[in-house]
């Protein structure tokens, strides 16, 4: 419904040729419905747990059998998830790997100098900076990191993101008594980000799923290991 008030607001004023969605579900099984309804063609691209997961349901997996059928054109993020698509019956000719890129305007690398000067500019007093950047959820894996430093003793662990899990991730640093070593930055902005990745000596992602992490390709861009 939201989909359908925007574009009978953008169809007063314009033309829309196409609409490129992205995730297959719930995003593409909406999409399909408004661009069937409008008469207009649509793409969508998979991003992971839209094809890793979602088709494992009976139920979601007819629905997205539908977008795979009408869409105009579809993309995927790595070869992996064009591969599962093509497991699940979409003709190969209709899938096109575009891999997700990074802004370098936006993350670049320090050295260990300038590595230093981030970490008394933050007011880090720490040998070694470890950050995990993701939503605050239980399959970005942040608990398994937290639980990781009751073995790593000279190491404090940089979180960035926001989300639901944070009162409870706060609560296990401190059942596994490292509170004192976890900062959870929150939402950051991606120059701050890069920041903290320029400042880290090591960007760990625990997913127990991903399709093509973001978080990956600015950590690199970032000289982070």
């Amino acid at each position: 419904r939201s989909i359908k008030r925007v574009f009978k607001t953008l169809l007063i004023n314009q033309h829309i040729d196409i609409i490129d969605g992205h995730y297959f579900f719930p995003d593409g099984v909406a999409i399909e419905k408004v661009a069937a309804q409008f008469n207009i063609p649509f793409t969508c691209t998979a991003r992971g747990t839209d094809i890793n997961l979602i088709p494992t349901f009976p139920k979601a997996r007819k629905m997205l059998q539908s977008v795979f059928d009408n869409a105009a054109h579809m993309m995927s993020v790595c070869q992996a998830l064009k591969d599962e698509m093509i497991a699940l019956g979409v003709d190969d000719r209709r899938v096109t790997v575009v891999r997700n890129g990074v802004d370098l305007s936006l993350f670049n690398a320090s050295d260990d100098d300038a590595q230093q000067t981030l970490k008394s500019s933050l007011g880090l007093n720490t040998p070694y900076l470890m950050i995990s950047v993701g939503w605050l959820i239980e399959r970005k894996g942040h608990h398994l990191i937290i639980e990781s430093l009751k073995k790593l003793v000279d190491v404090t662990l940089a979180i960035a993101g926001d989300g639901p899990d944070l009162k409870k991730l706060q609560l296990l640093a401190k059942e596994c008594g490292v509170s004192e070593r976890v900062k959870f930055l929150g939402a950051l902005s991606q120059p701050d980000l890069n920041k903290w990745f320029r400042c880290a000596d090591l960007s760990v992602l625990a997913s127990s799923r991903e399709g093509w992490a973001n978080v990956l390709l600015e950590s690199m861009a970032s000289g982070t290991p």
